[in-house]
């Protein structure tokens, strides 16, 4: 089951933090590695959506994460190609 939260600690220079269920406030360590590749790093604040998995250490660790919006995906450079295309046809 998928559970939404906010990420409440996240030290970027290390690639972890951990994130607070909406339910009941518990949290759960996460990893950068839980994110999907390319997307942004998270900052604290960032709502996400995650799977609980128990961690090597028995403690709770979200896995699976996704920002629960559009904000997580990185926004793509532009094609080119096509650029110059309309930079030819508008000239």
């Amino acid at each position: 089951m998928r559970l939404q939260g906010r990420i409440t600690r996240w030290d970027d220079e290390r690639g972890f933090g951990f994130v607070s269920w909406h339910g009941d406030g518990s949290s759960a360590f996460v990893h950068i590695k839980a994110f999907p590749n390319g997307v942004r790093r998270p900052v604290v604040g960032d709502v996400i959506s995650y799977v609980v998995a128990k961690g090597r250490d028995g403690k709770p660790r979200a896995e699976q994460v996704r920002f629960s919006d559009r904000s997580g995906v990185k926004k793509q450079r532009p094609d080119r190609v096509r650029i110059s295309r309309f930079l030819s046809v508008v000239r």
